[in-house]
């Protein structure tokens, strides 16, 4: 805890809940919050007071953050891609980045500990409003925040990866979705927490995703997740919404059987790697 020791006595208890835990309510209250953009920096660390600010403290490099300028909520964007740059973020690394812009306003607003109280709780995420064409939400981003309704979410893919991959997975989200404006469906990214999360990857892979990018590497063939996602997507009939794989050989492995009649994009070829985004967008 003593890395939070500056932080108000108050907060503490709350510093090491993962920050997966916050609850839609609450990304929406700092949305809030942090999207006006300032003109001031804090005299500490020269933090931009706003969503940007809480960008830099968090690593984001300038191609996301230019990335999250173009869209409607850019400190919910920063939230929601979090897991990708940090699967241990904490609430308290949240609050120290508070600290650190020097927005005080938000560290002593008692509306701040309503929301730390709430992510204690590890539960599915519910919303409470009108459903259109969709029974629940299964991403953040499904939800309409400027309305009462919750609308499908559709993805040009859905990338299969291990943990250990998170690093090569960061590179296509900045070369598709930074830079080539796709919207990847990135599982520890946009899909809301909750028991269930087998019944909301098969139903975005056959529903709402376009083709499935795989990336190959021997974790990947350690992991008995990516496996059952795989076969699941190769199964669907030629009507549903996925109709292909695609393969991308990340580190030297063995190719599964399912796919071994299916083109490979090869990552470890150095000779073709100037092409090799081209051929994979």
């Amino acid at each position: 805890m003593e890395e939070y020791g500056v932080l108000p006595s108050n907060l503490l208890k709350y510093c090491n809940i993962p920050l997966k835990n916050l609850q839609i309510s609450g990304r929406v209250w700092l949305s809030h919050h942090l999207n006006p953009e300032r003109p001031s920096f804090s005299s500490r660390n020269q933090l931009l007071q706003d969503w940007r600010g809480m960008a830099e403290h968090f690593n984001f490099d300038q191609l996301y953050v230019e990335n999250f300028q173009r869209l409607p909520d850019p400190m919910g964007e920063v939230i929601k891609n979090l897991p990708i740059m940090n699967s241990e973020a904490t609430l308290g690394s949240l609050l120290m980045g508070l600290w650190n812009m020097e927005r005080f306003d938000i560290l002593e607003d008692s509306d701040l500990v309503k929301i730390l109280e709430k992510s204690q709780l590890v539960k599915k995420a519910v919303l409470v409003g009108k459903v259109k064409n969709c029974r629940s939400p299964l991403t953040f981003d499904a939800l309409y925040m400027n309305g009462q309704e919750v609308y499908p979410e559709e993805f040009d893919a859905f990338v299969c990866y291990t943990r250990q991959d998170i690093g090569f997975v960061q590179e296509i989200i900045n070369e598709l979705e930074n830079k080539k404006h796709f919207k990847l469906c990135i599982p520890d990214r946009d899909v809301l927490p909750g028991p269930a999360k087998y019944d909301a990857y098969t139903k975005l892979i056959k529903e709402r995703c376009g083709p499935m990018i795989i990336v190959l590497s021997p974790d990947y063939n350690r992991s008995e997740e990516c496996k059952f996602l795989t076969f699941f997507a190769h199964s669907l009939g030629p009507d549903a919404k996925h109709q292909k794989l695609i393969p991308v050989v990340y580190k030297h492995c063995d190719i599964p059987n399912v796919l071994s009649h299916i083109s490979l994009v090869d990552y470890t070829r150095s000779d073709v790697i100037e092409w090799f985004w081209s051929r994979l967008s």
